[in-house]
């Protein structure tokens, strides 16, 4: 009667954790498809960006302060965001022969 009722705690805990993998699964795949949807975005937002820019200097148009200081702005963010996307977004550790080297890889390209 012993082994049923470990049996039986066994495989309750053996579904426990199977619903745990099962609910980390679809929070994994919820969040990958957030990460998908955002790439699509800024893919998009760049070719935007990029044609307005085309169409403003064919046109000879003066950018006024505030818009360049936007355009500045999403130049900056853009860099940032591409340095974070390459694993760039780790603080220099001279300890840390694998962080060093990355940092460095990071200014070296940038």
């Amino acid at each position: 009667m012993s082994l049923l009722s470990e049996l039986q705690q066994l495989q309750t805990d053996n579904c426990q954790l199977q619903s745990q993998l099962i609910a980390r699964q679809r929070d994994l795949r919820r969040r990958d498809l957030f990460i998908d949807w955002q790439a699509r975005h800024d893919r998009l937002a760049r070719v935007i960006i990029s044609r307005q820019r085309v169409l403003v200097a064919d046109q000879g148009v003066r950018q006024s302060a505030e818009l360049q200081q936007l355009t500045d702005v999403y130049e900056k963010q853009s860099q940032q965001i591409d340095s974070w996307r390459r694993g760039c977004f780790l603080p220099p550790v001279s300890t840390n022969k694998v962080s060093s080297t990355t940092t460095q890889r990071c200014v070296d390209e940038s």
